[in-house]
Formats: structure tokens, sequence, C-alpha cells
């Protein structure tokens, strides 16, 4: 009952719904989603921006690993040029590091020291045919060096460190890296770079070690990318090089093994979201083709798109705002635009029911436009009858007419040999309430091709009205002349005003006196003419009153009374009667659908044709087909 109940107030308020809904549609939502459109691409550009920002970074940490390795090869070149040189200390050094009496190789390591002041990363010189390996502290063998100096025990890590010292697989750079291993010791990337020493027959190892607290990383980054990693991953099989550590190295290790670098190895750069257990991160990869490996920047997936994030947090609120805004403006322009709709429905509909609000206006309009016009008929039946006849009009017609409230002047015009039509007629009527403030009434005496204007005047003495209407008939029937006759005190005076327009008294005694056929005769033979022309043209969808009446070049209002008097019936009457004659016929001889016998008949609205025909034959037209259909 109580959804009954809302969908009755609804439907008595369809055009409150209409505008409210038209409002959402066409205002709310296309606003609503041009933000939307506006933040989503915003935080794409965001997200775009800040993804640039890292591989810059990466770039950048790719440039400077990479000029830091030139360093060491050039570092290393340096001492193999410096031991063919008599004059450097570097030819007494290859030879000492072959000795092996300790006095010669703790000389050596005295001077590997001078040479490690230019490069604090260079560790010493590593030589394959006598296992023996100078640092700047002490010589070891390898296996010594590795167990003694860096602490390793992993059975496998050993193995991959031994080969990094005996392989001369790499012509520039030999790669091991401790990180990631659990090792004791601070975990290091050790570089090793063969170079061609003459004084030495001994292929030489030059070997250079980088730590965490070895690179600065404010460097190549900043304060934007504030807790990323940088690591080096080797371009074969995966795995760790190097790392700053700020992330889980054991975590990382895993990451490293979700790139598939082998398919996607790229000359440039590229970027991979990754996911492994819980961990997810984006990686800013740039692959280092000299090198053979991968300089990676990781951070985790949240950090890259924190800014994101809280833009799009931002965004939320003002889009919530937004819409409340818009909402509560879009609520005050439906009050604004709907009061004065509310004010008219409640003058015209007591108690707010019934149905909506637009058909209830459209009806009290076309029943207040009816009252209007017989109101209207009513009183040019009254003046023409004074003009005609001199029959006086009561006082109490008068005052229930409404003549009675204007000022009471009167005064006629004629215009003799013309018909005005219905848009002049109405025009000239509009123009002098609006204008003057002067109501007037424009009939016909068809008979005598005669049009007649009653002007009640505020006073004896107004002629701005006349010229207006002297001027109009000039500029539009320059061949007609404006008679005025004289301003008169009493409605029922109105024939001597009328009289008073004509100069002679025989003209005065042609406009009072009858037609040469009698006023009968010439109404039977205009009503046939009217008749015949109706039943060819009832079914156009531009019949009127009107244009019947300008076609026949008289007024409604002699085309009404004429109607009246001969077949007892209103014009409008008398074409939807025929109108629903000729659809009753359609209906029972054809198969035509209902909207094409409307269109057919000349009611293009179903809609108004079904309730004309409900309201004519008692059944709607689909009713009134099967009824006959079935018995």
């Amino acid at each position: 009952m109580k959804c009954f109940g809302c969908v009755k107030r609804l439907s008595s308020h369809r055009y409150l719904v209409q505008l409210a809904g038209t409002c959402v549609i066409f205002l709310l939502l296309p606003c609503l989603l041009v933000i939307y459109s506006a933040i989503q691409q915003s935080i794409k550009a965001l997200t775009d921006t800040t993804n640039q920002f890292y591989l810059h970074t990466t770039e950048s940490f790719s440039s400077y690993f990479q000029k830091e390795l030139n360093d060491m090869r050039t570092h290393a070149l340096q001492i193999s040029a410096d031991s063919r040189n008599s004059k450097k200390e570097g030819s007494v050094l290859l030879q000492l590091v072959q000795q092996t009496n300790p006095y010669y190789y703790s000389e050596a390591i005295s001077l590997l020291k001078g040479y490690g002041q230019s490069n604090p990363s260079f560790v010493g010189i590593y030589l394959e045919n006598t296992d023996a390996f100078i640092t700047r502290s002490y010589k070891y063998t390898a296996d010594s060096y590795l167990s003694a100096s860096l602490n390793i025990t992993d059975s496998e890590l050993q193995k991959k460190l031994i080969d990094f010292f005996a392989s001369d697989d790499s012509p520039r750079f030999r790669f091991a890296s401790t990180f990631g291993k659990g090792v004791d010791s601070q975990e290091l990337l050790l570089i090793g770079i063969p170079a061609a020493v003459t004084a030495l027959r001994s292929p030489a190892l030059f070997v250079y070690a980088i730590s965490v607290n070895s690179i600065d990383t404010t460097q190549f980054s900043s304060p934007g990318t504030y807790g990323a990693q940088y690591d080096i991953f080797s371009g074969g099989d995966p795995y760790l090089l190097f790392s700053t550590g700020c992330q889980d190295t054991a975590g990382l290790e895993e990451i490293g093994s979700l790139i598939d670098f082998e398919r996607t190895r790229l000359e440039g750069s590229t970027i991979q979201e990754v996911s492994q257990n819980d961990l997810q991160y984006t990686l800013f990869a740039v692959w280092d083709t000299s090198l053979g490996c991968y300089c990676v920047v990781s951070a985790p997936y949240d950090q890259i798109n924190q800014s994101a994030y809280d833009y799009y947090s931002v965004m939320k609120i003002i889009l919530l705002i937004t819409v409340g805004v818009l909402t509560i403006l879009l609520a005050v322009l439906i009050y604004i635009n709907y009061s004065p709709i509310l004010q008219i429905i409640r003058k015209v509909r007591p108690g707010n029911g019934g149905k909506n609000e637009l058909l209830t206006i459209s009806t009290a309009i076309d029943s207040m436009t009816n009252e209007l016009n017989e109101q209207n008929m009513l009183i040019k039946d009254y003046l023409l009858s004074n003009i005609l006849y001199g029959k006086p009009i009561h006082e109490n017609d008068l005052h229930r007419l409404g003549i009675n409230g204007y000022a009471g002047y009167y005064q006629v015009c004629a215009i003799t040999d013309i018909s005005l039509t219905t848009e002049e007629r109405v025009g000239l009527t509009n123009i002098a309430l609006q204008k003057f403030s002067i109501p007037i009434f424009i009939t016909d005496i068809w008979q005598k091709n005669l049009a007649v204007i009653v002007c009640l005047l505020p006073d004896d003495e107004d002629q701005a009205l006349l010229q207006y209407l002297d001027d109009w008939l000039k500029s539009r029937h320059p061949k007609n002349r404006l008679y005025t006759g004289m301003v008169v005190n009493s409605a029922n005076r109105i024939r001597e005003s009328f009289l008073s327009c004509f100069d002679s008294q025989s003209a005065k005694e042609e406009a009072a006196a009858p037609t040469k056929k009698t006023a009968s005769q010439q109404s039977d033979q205009l009503a046939q003419e009217i008749l015949e022309y109706l039943k060819e043209n009832f079914c156009s969808a531009s019949i009127s009153q009107t244009s019947v009446a300008d076609h026949f070049k008289i007024s409604t209002y002699s085309l009404s009374r004429l109607f009246k008097s001969q077949f007892g019936i209103g014009f409008t009457e008398y074409i939807s009667t025929q109108r629903i004659e000729y659809a009753k016929q359609l209906l029972l001889t054809t198969d035509q659908p209902v909207s094409s016998v409307a269109s057919t008949v000349g009611l293009p609205n179903v809609n108004y044709f079904s309730r004309l025909f409900k309201s004519c034959v008692g059944v709607p037209p689909l009713r009134y087909r099967n009824q006959f259909i079935n018995e």
C-alpha cells in the first residue's frame, strides 16, 4: 500500500520527476563523468611521471656503475702499464709478487697500498699459475682468502668464488657476489679485471671489491627515491650481484628469479611489476650491453604509487564535495523552476491531487480559454445585436461579462470591403491591450464584407490607438479606409457610434439595411459551402477553426455562430465526430494499427486519439475492433 501511494504521488508530480531526471542525466552525470575522467587522467599522468622519474634514476645508477667499472679498468691498466716502465714502481711490483720469500711479497704489499690510495676499491693481484693472491694486507691463496679474509664457509659459494679467480671466459670483467648468501663479514661484489703483463709469465687478475658503504646513492638519486633499493643482476642465469640492501636480499633473489631476462633482454629500459609470496615491487631495469648485466631500482609497489594514492584520496574527497555541491545546486535549480508550476497547480487544482502537473495546467488553460472564448462570443453577440438592431444590453449582462469594469466610453471603427485574418485580429487585439491598455473587440458583418472594431476607451479624448489602427491599415491594406465613429458613454449607444462612421446618409442606411439576399439565405449558402469543404478536408491534421474561417474570409466568431445556428453543434465537436466515425470504419474494415488509423484521420498523436475515441465511443480503439471481430 505504501508503494502504491508513492507511485500515485509520483504520477501526480510527473513534471517534477521529469525535471529532476533531466537535471541528473544531462547536468549532474556529465559533470561527474568529466571530473572522474579528469581525475583518472591526472592519476595516470602522475603515475607515468613517477615511473619516468624512477627510470631516469635507474639509468643514472647504471651510468654510475659503468663509470666505476671503467675507473677500475683504467686503474688496472695503469698498473699494468707501470710494470713495463722501468722508472715506475710498478715495474718492480709485478716481479715481486712472483717471489715466494716473505721479504719480497711484503714489499709488494707495501707497493699495493700505494696504488690503493688512488682507488680504494682495489683489493689486490691474483696470479692464476701460482695461486697467489697479494692483497694490500697479506699474501693469500684463493682458498685461504675466502676462508680467512671473507669468512666464507658455504661450500657452494666457495666453489663459485674459486671459479671467479680461475675462470678466464671474460676478456674485460668478472663478477662474483656474496650478497644474500649469509656471509658473516661484509657483503661484497668482487670485480676481476684481467690485464696483460709483459713481465709476468702467469696471467694476472686485478681484483676490486664494492660494498654497500662504498657507494653514495645520493650521487644519482634524489629525495623522491628515498627507500628505493639499487641492485645489479647478472645477465645470464639471473642472480643478485649487488644490492644496497634497503629491502630483504633474500626476497630480491626471488624477485630476480621472476624476471625472465633472457626473453625480455632489451637494448634499453623496461618497467615491470612483480609479486611473489606477498612481495609486490615495481622494478625499473636497464640492460647494460657492455657489462652484460641489469641495473635495477626496486621499490615497494605502494611506495611507487603513494603519490598517486595521496592524490586520489584528495581527489576523492573533492569529488564527494563536488557531488554534494552539485546536488544542492540542482535541488535549488529544481526548486526555483518548479515553484511557479507548484503555485499554479495549487491554484488550478486545490488539494494538490489528481493528474500530473502539465496535463492539469493544460486542462486548466483549455478550460479558461474556452470560458474566455465563450465570454468573448457573448460580448460580441451583445455588441453586434446593438450595432445591427439597436438591441439594448442589460446592466446585469454588462456586469456578468465584465464590460462595466472598463471606463464607460466606447467608440466603433469600421473597415469596408475587407476580411481580416484570424492572425490579424488576434495581433491587433493583443497590441491594443499591451501597448495602449485598451480592450478592443473585432468582429465582422460577413454578409456586408465589413469589419467592425469596438474600442473600450479610458476617456473620450484618447486618439493614440486610432492613429495606430489607421497606420496599421495603411501598411497592410492601403486600398482600404478606416472609418471612425463618435465616442459614446454607454454600451447601448454603440449603434450610434457605428452609424456615425459613415459620411453620408446613404452609406449609413446601407450599413444598417439588409442585403439583397436575406441573411437566412446567405447563412444557408455559406453553411453548405463550409460543410462540403469539411467533408473533403476533415482528415487533414492542419484543419482548424482558424484555417476554415480564414479560407472563407470570415471571423472565427462568425464561423462558430454559423455552426451553432445551422447544425446545432460546435465546430470542434463536428470535426471530432467526423474523425471518430471514419476511424471506426477503418478499424473494422482494415488491419491498420491504431497509430496508422490515428494518423489517417488527422490525429497523429495516438494517445490523444485513444482518449478522444474512448470519450466518444466508450471503449479504446483496440477493444472496439476486437469486440466486433469476436462477434
